[in-house]
């Protein structure tokens, strides 16, 4: 969160957390939605690897991604 706070202006700030907010919570929504159709087609188990899969690679690519770093003071 402090990231991208460093990054956005503060005229934009508002703005830019109602999006992100708005992001997070549509994508929990269908997240949801995606996860109880994943687990009535493949089960529970093939479920939850799944997803222990993707985050271990989004972990990775955030891992090695410029966001390790810190945000430059603008």
């Amino acid at each position: 969160m402090g990231y991208w706070q460093t990054l956005t202006p503060d005229e934009l700030l508002g703005r830019v957390n109602a999006a992100r907010r708005s992001v997070n919570r549509t994508m929990a929504a269908l997240g949801a939605v995606i996860a109880g159709l994943l687990v009535g087609a493949i089960g529970e188990r093939l479920t939850l690897l799944g997803v222990a899969v993707v985050f271990a690679v989004a972990a990775a690519a955030l891992g090695f991604s410029p966001m390790r770093h810190p945000a430059r003071e603008l």
